[in-house]
């Protein structure tokens, strides 16, 4: 009779280690699968996160350069409502005082335009000459006034960007030869040194071989509008050959600046 219960005792001791040790192994394959599945839920948040994040900068580009493209088109018809105003000839690009078509002297009034054209405004009291890409890359610079966003067409009021005083010509709106193909104003920067890119109000043409560029600074392409009053994006066709890879020019030659360019 004792050996019987000690045989069972025996029995029921190894019955019950069993179990434990069968508990035990499940408990730390459960454990394991749920690491698993951990690294797996973070690698799925990260890789969604990677998607949303490119999307929201992508939609956040998309949005400045509409809202770019929508000042454009206000300042175009600005200069061309100038030009009606002054028997079609185009707005001044600066005069001997260096007030400019875009700001005074100081950079903090209204320059030609907005004095000239009633619908202009107070460049002061609005963003239509700020490109909001521009004040976002510029926000830093201590020169970066709010109408410091783009370039007026140098060739559209001088015959040549190194005379001073400057050598002004009545550029009449009638008399330039490809509208739909000559650039009023555009996305534009300049290099202030080697490696400092800043803002500008003028554009040069490709052979002047000087600043202000255009910036292609609306993913890789910059906004522009023209004298026959269209606006549109457009690809790099030359580069500047800065250290500042988004500054370029419209055209290889002068035919995007020039009034007068003959083929």
């Amino acid at each position: 009779m004792l050996q019987c219960v000690q045989l069972y005792s025996i029995l029921w001791w190894r019955q019950n280690r069993v179990q434990k040790l069968e508990q035990t192994s499940r408990h730390q394959n459960h454990a394991r699968f749920t690491l698993i599945e951990m690294l797996v839920v973070i690698s799925i948040i990260a890789a969604l996160a990677t998607m949303i994040g490119s999307a929201v900068f992508h939609a956040k580009e998309s949005g400045e350069k509409a809202l770019c493209l929508s000042n454009l088109r206000q300042v175009g018809l600005m200069h061309l409502q100038y030009a009606d105003n002054n028997q079609g000839t185009f707005c001044p690009a600066w005069d001997e005082t260096f007030c400019q078509w875009d700001s005074d002297n100081r950079y903090q009034e209204g320059g030609f335009l907005s004095r000239s054209v009633r619908e202009a405004g107070d460049a002061n009291n609005t963003e239509v000459f700020s490109c909001p890409a521009a004040k976002r890359k510029f926000q830093k610079k201590e020169y970066a006034p709010k109408f410091a966003g783009y370039g007026y067409n140098y060739m559209l009021s001088f015959a040549s960007h190194k005379d001073f005083p400057p050598a002004y010509r009545w550029v009449k709106t009638g008399k330039v030869k490809r509208p739909g193909k000559v650039v009023i104003a555009a996305d534009a920067a300049v290099m202030w040194s080697a490696d400092e890119v800043g803002p500008t109000s003028f554009l040069n043409q490709p052979s002047s071989g000087t600043g202000g560029y255009v910036d292609f600074r609306h993913l890789e392409q910059a906004n522009a509008v023209y004298v026959d009053g269209h606006c549109e994006s457009r690809d790099m066709k030359k580069s500047g050959g800065q250290n500042e890879e988004s500054l370029g020019y419209l055209s290889d030659d002068d035919s995007a600046y020039d009034p007068f360019f003959r083929q």
